[in-house]
């Protein structure tokens, strides 16, 4: 199985954290709307199409191979700004107790 396969995975080998791997897939034009996660940071890397993301006041687009940080507690959100659809692994850390 390779990281491309997964759905979601969630590891909780880290004590008192635990980190979930996760794959979103977007149709054009869609996306999330506005989050803000204050128990968890979290890692974007684009694998395929082009995405326009708002975190805190900065906005910019992120292509294959690139890669997004989002700080806990940033108010963020993500929107497929191509015509493919758009897929996103996500690294999250969570810190809520298990």
């Amino acid at each position: 199985m390779t990281l491309l396969d997964l759905h979601s995975y969630q590891y909780e080998g880290l004590a008192p954290s635990r980190l979930r791997v996760s794959r979103i897939v977007e149709g054009p034009e869609s996306g999330s709307g506005q989050l803000r996660y204050d128990d968890r940071e979290e890692v974007y890397y684009v694998t395929s199409g082009t995405v326009l993301f708002t975190v805190a006041t900065e906005t910019g687009k992120a292509e294959v191979g690139g890669v997004v940080y989002i700080p806990r507690g940033a108010e963020h959100s993500y929107r497929n700004v191509g015509t493919e659809p758009v897929e996103m692994v996500v690294i999250t850390s969570d810190d809520l107790a298990a």
